[in-house]
């Protein structure tokens, strides 16, 4: 009991990783990071409510029961549990009820780029409740935190919204405040370039907005989804580390709340490596560390930790690291050119990887 209780509060610092449903149900890599769990080095876990394909693993025949069981092995081990619920970004919703959800173009055809797939319009309140439901689901299954992803419109042009696009998403972030704030604690993913930037023009997040409305908020400071540009006076160390760094430090400047949790989303896989420099998750868990937010989770789709737990053992073993690394502010261009490495067609590296289910 004294377990479920602690697994309700949010850790202190919070040092996670996220576990796709093919990972939940294979068990890959759970050994080692219950092991890691058992060290003292891990506290917290995260796991899909919805994926972007529309799946939702707790309502599946196929997942439900591996989902349920790990839940409640993670709980009663004290492990905060996590839910990823994603929200516009959903292939399945689109064609549902002859597209009545669907983002559309100016045609009136169902929106489709092949770097974003398909999407459901933000505004629909439908899409709202049916969202909502899906919360309140997992956490009667023992699921401590909702955090919202894909609470964006997608990066490419072509479809029709006449709307604003910022206070569309901030009314869909208050309603579900509004819904589950007694019943879970709350989170939302956006990209990293929120903190160095007002709004994103694009997708219509805003880091200050977004805050205001949940507990926790997740900047995803992956280092390959920034220009490469950026920074790139620092050298390979320098800048892996001054992204992450000065983005937590001008996070932590912008956000005045002090009960809302400013916790990274870091890079353990391997996309553009030979840019990151040696030893770079070791490096972005020192720079967060130094940054002193609210902890991190490390992102690899697939679930390989053992270079990510390997390079976080060595980092506790020496602590401050020493690099080579210019403590002066870093200048901000002015707009989002040069900041970020184009429209992505996905906020995580390897999402069509992770939701192949094996047998």
């Amino acid at each position: 009991m004294v377990a479920l209780l602690f697994a309700l509060v949010p850790p202190f610092p919070l040092h996670g990783v996220y576990m796709s449903p093919a990972v939940v149900k294979s068990g890959k890599g759970k050994g080692a990071f219950l092991r890691m769990v058992e060290r003292g080095y891990l506290n917290a876990v995260v796991i899909d409510l919805k994926t972007e394909k529309g799946l939702v693993p707790l309502r599946d025949p196929y997942l439900s029961g591996f989902y349920r069981e790990f839940i409640e092995e993670m709980r009663e081990r004290g492990i905060y549990v996590i839910g990823r619920l994603i929200c516009f970004k959903d292939s399945s919703l689109a064609f549902a009820d002859s597209g009545r959800y669907a983002l559309r173009d100016s045609s009136g055809k169902i929106w489709f780029h092949p770097k974003s797939g398909y999407w459901v319009d933000p505004s629909v309140k439908e899409i709202w409740d049916y969202l909502r439901d899906i919360a309140v689901e997992a956490i009667k299954e023992g699921v401590c935190e909702i955090q919202f992803d894909y609470v964006r419109f997608p990066s490419f042009p072509g479809y029709v919204f006449n709307g604003d696009k910022g206070k569309t998403l901030v009314e869909f972030l208050k309603y579900m405040c509004s819904c589950l704030d007694t019943l879970a604690f709350l989170g939302a993913d956006v990209y990293g370039f929120t903190v160095w930037l007002e709004h994103l023009s694009r997708e219509g997040q805003s880091f200050d907005s977004f805050a205001k409305y949940v507990d926790a908020i997740y900047p995803m400071l992956y280092p390959s989804h920034f220009g490469d540009n950026f920074m790139a006076d620092r050298g390979k160390e320098g800048r892996t580390f001054g992204i992450i760094y000065e983005s937590m430090v001008r996070a932590e400047e912008r956000i005045k709340d002090p009960f809302v949790r400013i916790i990274p989303y870091l890079q353990a896989f391997d996309w553009k490596r030979s840019r990151l420099g040696e030893d770079y998750i070791l490096n972005q868990i020192n720079a967060a560390e130094q940054a002193s937010g609210s902890g991190w989770i490390l992102w690899e789709p697939s679930g390989n930790y053992y270079q990510a737990y390997e390079e976080y053992t060595r980092y506790l073993a020496v602590k401050e690291v020493e690099i080579k690394y210019d403590s002066l502010r870093y200048t901000c261009p002015s707009t989002e050119k040069g900041i970020r490495e184009g429209p992505p067609g996905s906020d995580r590296e390897g999402e069509e990887e992770r939701d192949r289910i094996p047998d």
